[in-house]
């Protein structure tokens, strides 16, 4: 499964370029350009992690991340501050009210996805991403555990990808759980 973007930005422009590169590095990304609509797009899309700009019509980002933290329903949801303030003053309040990680403008957007990714395995359940992209090649975890399809997979990816620690070990018990389900999978 794609991680699920929430980017609330008001700058067109650079919300199309984050789009844009993001799209192209596998997530999946719905756009909100005001303060008001934020807490219903939350409601309707149940993103993995909010990219939240601070400077926004109507509502501000700091009064978002306070209500999104204080939330019964979205308190857990993962949030990346980017904004033009990048004064320790503001980094700071933004953290105290439960940012996850703060990015200011300008940026460079392969740092930005690469922090993306970070949040989201620090926080997500199971502590990893649930697929493994390079170049073209794209390997989502269910898929890979169903009962349903066959794999050769190169142990040392996946492993290093899920955070296993001795990819022997891995190989090893997935060719168990391959012979238990009476599948032809090869793990090396």
């Amino acid at each position: 499964m794609r991680p699920k973007i929430l980017l609330v930005e008001d700058d067109k422009a650079l919300q199309q370029l984050i789009v844009y590169n993001f799209t192209k590095e596998g997530f999946n990304i719905n756009t909100v350009n005001d303060g008001d609509l934020t807490l219903t797009a939350i409601k309707e899309t149940q993103p993995d992690i909010i990219l939240l700009d601070w400077m926004l019509p109507n509502v501000s980002g700091i009064e978002l991340i306070r209500q999104i933290k204080s939330g019964k329903k979205t308190k857990s949801i993962p949030v990346i501050m980017l904004t033009a303030k990048g004064e320790e003053t503001d980094r700071l309040r933004a953290f105290d009210l439960g940012a996850d990680d703060y990015v200011s403008k300008p940026f460079s957007t392969a740092e930005l996805i690469a922090r993306t990714k970070a949040v989201i395995n620090r926080t997500s359940s199971t502590g990893k991403m649930h697929s493994i992209s390079y170049h073209d090649i794209n390997l989502n975890k269910e898929d890979l555990l169903s009962n349903e399809r066959r794999f050769l997979i190169l142990g040392s990816s996946v492993a290093m990808g899920w955070g296993v620690k001795n990819e022997k070990t891995f190989s090893n018990r997935m060719n168990q759980l391959a012979k238990k389900n009476k599948k032809n999978w090869i793990f090396i």
